[in-house]
């Protein structure tokens, strides 16, 4: 076998396994970006019957896709009021977060740097 088809099958497989090794690293980072919003919201968010998470993934997937509200409620496997309330509270919460989380400068120097 030449030498050439060597190293593009090595670079091929070595793309090939850099790309799955890429995609851990970026599953495991939204996981815990998923997490540390979770137990931000956590103190904010009310009810017992669906988790901080259940809620948080819901009000993530109809912010993220153009499904219908009723295709969403069913996908979680709850009633549109559900889902209503569920998207309302984590809305809340985050608008209650908002003035924390999102600080603008006040040095001049930052400021031209943006």
């Amino acid at each position: 076998m030449p030498v050439f088809t060597l190293i593009a099958t090595g670079l091929r497989y070595w793309k090939i396994f850099f790309y799955k090794k890429a995609l851990v690293v970026i599953v495991v980072f939204v996981y815990l970006l998923f997490q540390e919003l979770a137990s931000m919201l956590s103190p904010h968010l009310t009810g017992k019957v669906h988790s901080v998470e259940r809620k948080l993934m819901c009000f993530l997937w109809l912010m993220g896709n153009t499904e219908s509200f009723r295709s969403v409620a069913d996908r979680f496997g709850m009633n549109k009021s559900t889902l209503h309330l569920c998207i309302s509270n984590v809305s809340d919460a985050l608008f209650q977060l908002a003035p924390q989380e999102i600080v603008f400068p006040t040095d001049v120097s930052v400021m031209q740097d943006i």
